[in-house]
């Protein structure tokens, strides 16, 4: 209980809110809400492109994406459906999980701000990077699940779950665990570029802007 909260206050510290989900009814329905957008959007040939083309093979050398072998679980074994990085669900011949994590393994909890504002998405990324800081700290995970928040009605049914009807912004599931794996990082020359690049790019611009 001071670990929970612990992390409230830390997410109130950057002017949000972190909110359990500890009743059956309402992580059921949390989860249905999840469980329709995944399920949505690994049905949609755009979507899982975009996915396949993030995950790596086994074995693979590529320095970005999701590895396989970060995935060895059915993304619906958890109470909170996750991400198909590596094709389980869209398989026609995968069926379901064979088996299911305990509910009771895991928090479920949402961070909201007041309002929706730019200033509300800067303070819920402060108030999550506090939250997630803390929760490392002692040795506890973080699960991401955007995917309802993705889409404007299932967004605004979330919303309906807290009575005062603030703006939802993360869907965590934390937990301690003792099975992690890191996710490769892209080396810095591929995603920002170089002064000189971007020198040579600003003096292009310049030749090629009209003259006033």
């Amino acid at each position: 209980m001071h670990l929970i909260g612990a992390l409230r206050g830390h997410a109130r510290a950057a002017g949000a809110e972190r909110r359990t989900l500890s009743g059956t009814t309402e992580q059921q329905r949390l989860a249905a809400m999840v469980q329709e957008a995944e399920t949505f959007q690994r049905s949609d040939p755009g979507h899982a492109a975009v996915s396949a083309r993030w995950s790596q093979p086994y074995r693979s050398c590529r320095l970005d994406g999701v590895p396989a072998e970060a995935s060895w679980f059915h993304p619906d074994s958890t109470l909170l459906a996750g991400r198909d990085f590596t094709g389980w669900a869209r398989h026609s011949n995968a069926g379901g999980p064979k088996w299911t994590w305990p509910a009771r393994t895991e928090l479920v909890a949402l961070l909201d701000t007041p309002h929706d504002t730019p200033q509300d998405w800067l303070r819920a990324g402060q108030a999550l990077q506090r939250v997630l800081l803390y929760a490392a700290a002692h040795k506890v995970g973080a699960g991401f699940h955007t995917r309802p928040l993705e889409d404007p009605p299932l967004r605004a049914e979330v919303r309906t779950m807290i009575a005062s009807r603030p703006s939802p912004q993360m869907i965590l599931r934390l937990g301690h665990t003792d099975w992690t794996m890191r996710t490769p990082d892209a080396p810095s020359k591929t995603c920002c570029p170089s002064k000189s690049t971007q020198r040579r790019d600003a003096r292009a611009a310049h030749d090629a802007s009209p003259i006033t």
